[in-house]
């Protein structure tokens, strides 16, 4: 599975724009989501 999404990001320049831009709004998603609701137990 992993050498099969390797070889298509390598093949499709947008495929690859898009998985990084949805991973990067991702992870800005998970840290305003922290922002506003803090986790309260250790």
């Amino acid at each position: 599975m992993g050498f099969g999404l390797g070889a298509l990001l390598l093949a499709s320049e947008m495929a690859y724009n898009l998985l990084k831009w949805v991973g990067a709004a991702y992870l800005l998603y998970l840290g305003v989501r922290l922002l506003l609701n803090p986790r309260r137990e250790a």
